[in-house]
């Protein structure tokens, strides 16, 4: 997982992309020369309005927006065509842009069913058919306008599976993710299931599975 760029650890770093030199999202004219976008971050500003910063490969500030809500500042940042709609969350975990929504998602460390002390009360739980207590637990939040809407848990497998950018789609209104042997799809405007199905436990299976047989196959 990426790390909370260091040259901005003063601002109130929210999300962050990946940043990779040959990944670049545009670039601005910096005096007489074209600077590289290869990163960008959004960050609060006061208690209303965020920052869209656009990075260069060592973190440095080459230009930045104001915006009045985090859906504002993705939707500007989707414009450049290289820009794969995936963040990086401070707290962990990936965050992703979809319409008029936000969705997170994390690694759920803490959650014990039927306990009184989970920090989370999730509207919905979506579990594999063999589930045990040493599943992986994927929370995922849904919000409009910074205002949380709907929450949901997967729960699947019988090991630790961290959150990557490697067991996670996102295709217009469908959020595929692999949950160890697991494969969840779900609907991005309320975090609906779709469908769910045992697949192998490599994710390079999971990718052939994904791109040559089940998509090609489901109806939307």
């Amino acid at each position: 997982m990426n790390q909370v760029p260091i040259k901005l650890d003063e601002a109130d770093v929210l999300y962050f992309t990946g940043n990779k030199k040959a990944n670049h999202f545009g670039y601005v004219h910096y005096d007489d020369h074209k600077e590289n976008i290869t990163a960008l971050v959004i960050s609060t500003c006061g208690h209303n309005d965020y920052y869209l910063f656009s990075c260069d490969i060592n973190w440095n500030v080459i230009s930045d927006t104001l915006h009045h809500s985090v859906e504002e500042a993705m939707d500007c940042a989707s414009i450049s065509h290289h820009f794969n709609n995936i963040w990086y969350c401070k707290s962990g975990g990936l965050v992703f842009k979809s319409d008029n929504n936000v969705i997170e998602l994390f690694y759920e460390y803490t959650y014990s069913l039927n306990s009184n002390d989970n920090h989370i009360n999730y509207s919905q739980i979506y579990k594999s058919d063999d589930y045990n207590s040493h599943c992986s637990k994927y929370g995922l939040k849904l919000s409009q306008k910074n205002k949380i809407i709907k929450s949901i848990l997967l729960m699947a497998g019988s090991f630790d599976a961290p959150v990557n950018t490697d067991n996670v789609i996102i295709d217009g209104k469908r959020l595929l993710i692999s949950v160890c042997d697991t494969l969840f799809c779900l609907n991005t405007l309320n975090l609906s299931l779709v469908w769910k199905v045992k697949v192998d436990d490599s994710i390079c299976f999971i990718s052939i599975l994904l791109i040559n047989f089940i998509l090609p196959m489901v109806k939307w």
